[in-house]
């Protein structure tokens, strides 16, 4: 008897309380677009200055704005067609060289971000220390290797997640782990 009177109250509950928010809070259309309206606006325009923010009503609460100028439109730009072949864009090169440091830091990248799969050997990866999994991958060479890490490979992710350093840097920490796993 006591399961049929909760299951009754549950039942009232829900029926009752989406009516008392609908009530309480207006559920008519223009308290709906006063709830979910935006909170500022973005005008963007082609001149040289940003455009002014538009004067305050005295109707309407303020809202911020932000303004973008865009550069002026050349006019010997020819229109772009679906059939517009685009030239590929080199990535920018780093702001200087990278000083590799063998002593210490291709273990720094080892442990920030290698180990994570290569302490346990998860989803495939070569375990640190086992030199019969790493013998032939040793044998395929440092370029082979580096190739491999920078584009990834089976779950290992590009650059094995270490998306700032450098193939400097990657090798490193690569002849860190050849080091630590093959035989002597």
């Amino acid at each position: 008897m006591n399961g049929k009177i909760v299951k009754g109250l549950v039942i009232v509950a829900f029926i009752a309380c989406p009516r008392a928010y609908a009530t309480s809070h207006g559920s008519d259309s223009a308290s709906i677009v006063q709830r979910i309206k935006p909170l500022g606006q973005v005008h963007v325009t082609r001149d040289e200055e940003p455009a002014a923010p538009a004067a305050p009503s005295s109707t309407r609460p303020v809202t911020p704005q932000a303004t973008v100028a865009l550069p002026a439109a050349p006019s010997s730009t020819p229109p772009v067609t679906p059939q517009a072949k685009v030239a590929p864009v080199a990535s920018p090169a780093p702001a200087g060289p990278v000083e590799v440091k063998a002593d210490g830091e291709g273990k720094k990248i080892y442990t920030k971000f290698c180990s994570a799969c290569h302490e346990a050997g998860l989803a495939g990866a070569p375990k640190m220390g086992d030199a019969q999994a790493w013998a032939p991958r040793a044998d395929k060479g440092l370029d082979t290797l580096l190739k491999n890490v920078k584009t990834g490979l089976n779950a290992m992710p590009p650059k094995g997640a270490c998306m700032k350093c450098s193939d400097d840097q990657l090798k490193v920490a690569i002849q860190y782990m050849l080091s630590a796993s093959t035989a002597k």
